[in-house]
């Protein structure tokens, strides 16, 4: 057993598999060769919050806006030593050391510029060995502290969110949860049999437990044991950051399993989702405006409201009337001789002419789905024009001069659109 962790399950399960294959890979490669690929892989990190170590590194562990808020980021894995997790910067996930977290929070709790703190947290949690350090900075800040949660505070994220005085998800979907914590174990027994390798472990008459045969119920149970105990501290943690019995976190919050915003407002675990809602709620709590003036306005409003008609355009504002129906007249014309474009494309097509004078006529807008299918399928199923009708489409010289539906007459009648144009009636 190496590594304790109080991590999202599935994260935890990826890194677990990720780590397999780290693993695997670094068999092949010398000591100088890993420090190197270590040293490259977390500088692949999306971002990484190492400790500080001068007044300077630890100034830009926090960023202060104009109103006295200070931000520290809480973000991907949690870990004691980033430069010991190769694994974690094998995902390419962001990291934050533990020591980031308390410096910035000690820190921001003494500058004289910051009224409150924000905790920007995006976690699937991280390991227990470096945590309680991290717990106890962020619960013993004097200012007013929040967690704002993007994506989610699973597990040690979580834990570490319990500890400020309003835990808010900014929004619908950010998730909370996974209380508990895991150990992860590789028994390699079955390999070394195989290698005819046999592995023997002694321990002092005193000490019977020191190393536990975890293939045994008893070995298993004491393991259990050891998790149910860091548990406690957790959940116990969490009860006080949140004002509720530990009875009620080991009951109520999800006994390990992660919840979406709204479902973890509805048991307690957080105080509010940062929706609209939420923040007209809170401008109506300043006094600056009242709920029912409000509402009153906003009925005022709507009585005032004028369904204006084109007749109604047209005598208050000529201009914008006239400026309106020439863009409708030129949209129309587009949109007709789009559709026209499309039935020349393949004129002998009867079927593809039938749609497309349909469209022109009911006003149908050239990417109207129906539209666009139908024209697909007379393309693929439609036939050719024969003879007389052929040459009332493929001779014209101008099919522009005439409509579609004159277009469609001549073709009828069997008449090329020359001797259409000596009988169609003239404009008055």
């Amino acid at each position: 057993m190496t590594k304790l962790y109080a991590m999202e399950p599935a994260y935890l399960s990826r890194l677990l598999d990720e780590r397999k294959e780290l693993l695997s890979v670094a068999k092949g490669m010398t000591a100088d060769e890993m420090r190197t690929a270590r040293k490259d892989l977390i500088e692949q990190c999306s971002a990484i919050n190492i400790t500080p170590r001068s007044k300077e590194e630890t100034a830009k562990s926090y960023t202060v806006d104009d109103d006295g808020t200070a931000y520290v980021d809480i973000v991907g894995q949690l870990t004691p030593k980033a430069e010991q997790d190769a694994c974690g910067a094998y995902t390419a996930d962001a990291l934050t050391e533990y020591g980031f977290i308390a410096a910035a929070s000690y820190a921001a709790d003494q500058d004289g510029r910051v009224e409150r703190i924000e905790y920007n947290i995006d976690s699937p949690g991280g390991y227990v060995d470096g945590l309680m350090p991290a717990v106890k900075a962020m619960r013993s800040v004097s200012k007013p502290t929040g967690a704002r949660v993007s994506g989610m505070a699973a597990s040690a994220g979580y834990w570490l969110a319990s500890q400020t005085d309003r835990i808010t998800a900014m929004s619908e979907i950010s998730r909370f949860g996974s209380i508990g914590v895991a150990v992860e174990e590789y028994d390699n027994t079955k390999m070394l049999e195989n290698s005819g390798i046999t592995k023997r472990v002694y321990t002092s008459t005193d000490a019977p437990h020191k190393r536990l045969d975890t293939s045994t119920d008893e070995g298993q149970l004491e393991v259990v044991d050891g998790l149910d105990d860091i548990h406690a501290v957790f959940a116990g943690d969490v009860a006080q950051g949140r004002g509720v019995d530990i009875e009620t976190v080991n009951a109520d919050f999800g006994r390990g399993k992660m919840f979406t915003a709204q479902e973890a407002l509805r048991r307690g675990m957080i105080d509010s989702i940062e929706t609209m809602p939420v923040r007209e709620r809170a401008v109506v709590d300043t006094g600056n405006v009242v709920a029912g003036e409000t509402a009153l306005k906003a009925e005022e409003t709507k009585r005032e409201v004028k369904i204006m008609t084109l007749d109604d355009l047209k005598k208050e504002n000529s201009a914008v009337y006239t400026e309106a129906v020439e863009a409708g007249v030129k949209q129309e014309r587009e949109r007709r001789n789009s559709i026209s474009d499309i039935m020349k494309a393949d004129s002998g097509n009867t079927t593809l002419r039938a749609v497309c004078i349909a469209a022109i006529e009911e006003g149908t807008p050239v990417g109207n789905m129906a539209f666009t299918t139908k024209v697909a399928v007379a393309i693929r199923e439609g036939e050719k024009l024969d003879g007389d009708n052929a040459a009332v489409i493929e001779t014209a010289k101008d099919l522009d001069a005439l409509s579609e539906t004159d277009i469609a007459a001549a073709k009828a009648c069997g008449m090329t659109v020359e001797d259409y144009r000596k009988f169609m009636p003239k404009e008055a």
